[in-house]
């Protein structure tokens, strides 16, 4: 049961994800930019295909970068 808990924890606020909520998308995104996958993020696949559709929305509509440099 803890690792269900965990999932609504986590994804308790579905109704306020969307591509405008910057700081929820940013917690499942790596330093690099990439979207974290569903295996290592403890959610469903339906949740996953939201948040992707919201951080690729955000993308295109410039919140969030595509690449993020890393400077060495």
């Amino acid at each position: 049961m803890k690792k269900f808990e965990s999932k609504l924890k986590k994804f308790n606020k579905l109704n306020q994800l969307n591509y405008k909520n910057i700081l929820l998308l940013r917690n499942f995104i790596t330093v690099s930019g990439k979207i974290i996958p569903k295996r290592l993020n403890n959610l469903t696949a339906t949740q996953q295909r939201y948040i992707t559709k919201s951080i690729k929305n955000a993308r295109l509509m410039s919140f969030l970068p595509f690449v993020r440099l890393i400077e060495p």
